[in-house]
């Protein structure tokens, strides 16, 4: 009986755990957008101050002016 708690509370705890990663991306806003190259990322995709958007791993990510020097 006690083996079949611990699952139960693993499930719970499982759950509970999406519920809440999915919150955070409704709330923050995060957008994947998809690319082959730089130039399908948007223009108007929003990067903090100092970075630019570029094509990684197939996603538009921002990068640092310090990253693309190094």
């Amino acid at each position: 009986m006690k083996k079949r708690n611990n699952m139960a509370q693993i499930s719970k705890s499982f759950y509970a755990l999406i519920i809440f990663l999915s919150l955070i991306l409704v709330v923050t806003g995060i957008k994947l957008i998809k690319c082959t190259v730089s130039d399908d990322c948007p223009m108007n995709f929003r990067c903090p101050p100092n970075t630019f958007v570029r094509c990684i791993s197939d996603l538009c990510t921002c990068r640092s002016l310090l990253d693309e020097q190094s």
